[in-house]
């Protein structure tokens, strides 16, 4: 996983803040230049002004521009990357002690996801979206749908399938980034979220010192605000809950069937022959399990190094784990090809070290 941290270049406060968060929980982090809007000349062939205008009820604001930008060249770095999974932050959070925890638990859950919302509002006793609880996962945060508009992209986890559809779906924009990815009906992938909200917006920086300023001088008057609004509003709503329905109940049949389906409520086996077999399937399994956590432990290693910027110390670790990841897809372990990309992601990282 990557970790890309958004920032103005002029926003030193927001830096040094975002510094100590990650440091208090032991995160690295990708400093990324965020798209400073005071530099964004118009027209611009990737912002259309007119969508804009007539969804949003409002004059263009440079700001919000700056930032949709940002978001998506992010996205643009990450898919370069050779990482599979990306957790993005902007510069005016607070971070849970057990983020990590939080993150790893909704990963090894059976519920897929494409993009997890993982910060809340400007009120956290307030939760935004009227999430409805889909599996606890840690402690007292749920893995979560939300069934209406969730403000805010202070923090998200996303996969590279979503990163793809999100750059291929929604590069011009007409909408104001959070909008955006919230209409999964358009970018076509499963947006989740984590609920409480593990990442928390520090009002000293996201309300009293913003650099967007997306308040009320840009708005149209109400008479013709409201006019334009409405329609628009009421369709996108009715969409978003005949989606989200759908994909409720495709999760939870699912979770049904894999239930029914699980190994404890098979029939026991009643002969020897029968316990025989039963024992050596568990046995293997458990061997399967334990030799894919080992190579997990392995690349994780690698990683770490990599991150370090240690070149020796990857390369004598990459070796080893090589070896492992060879004999695991001749013993059919692994797939081939999973263990020929995993091979050639951390060969490439390592050579960019020099």
């Amino acid at each position: 996983m990557i970790t890309y941290l958004i920032n103005l270049e002029r926003a030193t406060e927001r830096l040094d803040s975002c510094i100590d968060e990650f440091n208090k929980i032991d995160l690295r982090f990708k400093l990324f230049r965020a798209v400073d809007g005071k530099t964004i000349t118009l027209p611009n062939k990737d912002f259309c002004e007119l969508s804009y205008n007539l969804l949003n009820g409002k004059r263009k604001n440079l700001g919000e521009i700056g930032c949709y930008f940002s978001h998506l060249n992010v996205l643009k770095d990450f898919i370069e990357s050779g990482e599979n999974l990306a957790l993005v932050c902007e510069d005016d959070i607070s971070l849970n002690k057990d983020l990590k925890k939080i993150i790893e638990s909704a990963m090894n859950s059976n519920i897929k996801f494409d993009l997890l919302r993982l910060s809340g509002g400007n009120r956290p006793e307030h939760e935004p979206g009227n999430p409805i609880k889909l599996k606890k996962i840690y402690d007292d945060y749920y893995l979560s749908m939300f069934f209406t508009f969730k403000h805010g992209t202070g923090s998200y986890l996303i996969t590279k399938k979503g990163a793809k559809a999100v750059l291929k779906k929604i590069s011009k924009m007409y909408l104001p980034i959070d909008h955006a990815l919230d209409r999964d009906w358009i970018t076509g992938i499963r947006s989740l979220g984590i609920v409480p909200s593990p990442v928390q917006l520090k009002k000293e920086l996201h309300q009293d010192n913003s650099y967007i300023n997306s308040n009320n001088i840009y708005k149209f008057k109400p008479i013709y605000r409201y006019w334009i609004l409405i329609p628009y509003r009421i369709a996108n709503e009715l969409l978003r809950t005949f989606y989200k329905i759908t994909l409720f109940l495709k999760i939870k049949i699912l979770s049904w069937q894999e239930s029914k389906y699980s190994s404890s409520s098979l029939p026991m086996a009643n002969i020897q022959s029968a316990k025989k077999r039963a024992r050596q399937a568990n046995s293997r399994n458990s061997l399967k399990s334990s030799q894919r956590a080992t190579i997990r432990t392995m690349i994780k290693n690698v990683e770490e190094a990599i991150g370090e910027n240690d070149a020796t110390k990857a390369k004598e670790l990459l070796i080893s784990t090589q070896k492992v990841l060879d004999k695991l897809a001749n013993k059919k372990v692994l797939p081939k090809n999973t263990v020929a990309r995993q091979k050639s992601r951390l060969s490439k990282s390592i050579k960019k070290l020099g």
